[in-house]
């Protein structure tokens, strides 16, 4: 029986990275409801999913899209869990930040944190790494 769950999430991680590649957001959204009534029991679903779209988030930001991945996660968020989608945008405003800090706009950085956190008040990353770069504009 672990076979079949591995196979199976192995084919659904496959299967969702090409929806996502070939149709975007919306063909994500179509299939991962289609593998949710194939496999409503699947114990690894969300991590599949979880993953498929942290990966393609993490990519976005990298290529300097980070506000094209906030709208894929949102665009998507009713396929995730709210605490999924939470941590995936959690991770989205970090990177982003991040990456302005690192080209020395620590005021765009501490602005992104800003924005994450109206997001997500409770945010505690976010609030800690906001705290800190505003602290070296000071």
């Amino acid at each position: 029986e672990h076979d079949l769950e591995h196979n199976a999430a192995y084919v659904v991680q496959e299967r969702t990275d090409e929806s996502l590649s070939t149709g975007g957001s919306a063909a994500l959204v179509a299939t991962v409801e289609q593998v949710k009534q194939a496999f409503p029991d699947l114990p690894t679903l969300q991590d599949t999913l979880d993953s498929v779209l942290g990966r393609e988030l993490e990519r976005y930001v990298a290529e300097d899209r980070a506000q094209d991945a906030l709208t894929l996660l949102s665009d998507c968020a009713s396929t995730f869990a709210n605490d999924s989608a939470d941590e995936l945008k959690e991770i989205v405003y970090e990177r982003w930040a991040q990456a302005e800090a690192d080209s020395h706009d620590l005021a765009e950085a501490v602005r992104i944190y800003d924005l994450g956190l109206a997001e997500l008040p409770n945010s505690s990353p976010l609030k800690q790494n906001r705290d800190y770069f505003s602290s070296k504009l000071e």
